[in-house]
């Protein structure tokens, strides 16, 4: 009356091989370091965030601290109180500008790093390099008469 483990077919037992693991990887090694990747950009994104932060969180905290003095010197010591609310909308937006300033580089290059394509670079250098070099020169007067 009752099932043993015997009684089981063994089917399963006969049928398994060896797993495989260099032929299991060898696909995911290659799509991080290709096209395919789903890291690609990783390095771009992660240079971007952090060019956005520091940017934004040192602009702001500068400026939460010197805008109620600049306020409090040029409009009397009640200003910072009854402008708080407009000095700190102010701190936001200028830090939102400084931040977008220094990550633009960064997600330049990350827009061609995700881009891809032929030719397309795949790292965060590369697509440096490769944006110093289709730079127009700052002076073109100057580049000009060189």
């Amino acid at each position: 009356g009752s099932l043993l483990l015997e009684d089981v077919p063994r089917e399963a037992e006969s049928k398994t091989e060896e797993p495989d693991l260099e032929a299991d990887l060898k696909p995911d090694f290659e799509a991080v370091s290709g096209v395919d990747s789903p890291w690609l950009g990783l390095d771009t994104s992660v240079a971007a965030g952090f060019a956005m932060g520091a940017g934004s969180f040192g602009t702001y905290e500068f400026l939460k601290r010197s805008l109620p003095q600049l306020a409090a010197s040029a409009l009397g010591p009640a200003a910072p109180a009854e402008l708080s609310f407009q000095i700190l909308l102010l701190a936001c937006i200028i830090q939102a500008m400084v931040s977008a300033f220094f990550a633009s580089p960064f997600e330049t290059c990350r827009a061609k790093v995700m881009a891809g394509g032929a030719g397309a670079p795949t790292t965060l250098v590369d697509a440096l390099r490769a944006q110093v070099a289709s730079a127009p020169p700052a002076y073109p007067a100057a580049a000009a008469s060189a």
